[in-house]
């Protein structure tokens, strides 16, 4: 029978900046169900699961850009209508999960970027991204031209 997934956070997700890079902390619940040949669903247990992300930051103009180095997760059986059951077995399914789909998936939109504000007119020369305790920086020179 199919499987249903849902994922559920459990807190607001964090990101600390250093000068090695950017990290990240995110807390979700995973409520299993299966789905039932009338369509219903029936639920199964529910893994705890805290995410930790390993990062760097860049700069394509005009945006922000983000890559995903590493990636971890811890789980825990939070609670099931089957019994206890290990994890064992689970983790190198959600590891491959992880290195196939979430991360890849994380870059693509890290590629994309998120966009800084501009200004009509002002254009940025060799920006350089750099980034210290709680921040980023972007240093550039900038050009202006005239908008008429």
């Amino acid at each position: 029978m199919p499987m249903e997934l849902v994922v559920n956070s459990t807190s607001p997700p964090t990101v600390k900046f250093t000068e090695a890079g950017a990290t990240g902390t995110l807390w979700a619940d995973v409520d299993a169900y299966v789905v039932m040949p009338n369509a219903t669903r029936t639920y199964v247990f529910t893994i705890a699961m805290i995410g930790h992300g390993k990062g760097s930051v860049g700069f394509s103009y005009p945006n922000i850009t983000g890559k995903v180095t590493s990636m971890s997760v811890d789980m825990k059986l939070k609670q099931s209508d089957i019994g206890p059951f290990s994890l064992i077995l689970i983790r190198p399914l959600v590891n491959i999960f992880i290195e196939s789909g979430v991360i890849p998936n994380l870059n693509e939109l890290g590629k994309k970027g998120f966009p800084i504000p501009q200004m009509d007119g002002l254009t940025f020369i060799n920006p350089v991204v750099s980034l210290g305790k709680d921040y980023i920086r972007l240093e550039s020179d900038l050009k202006y031209t005239p908008t008429r």
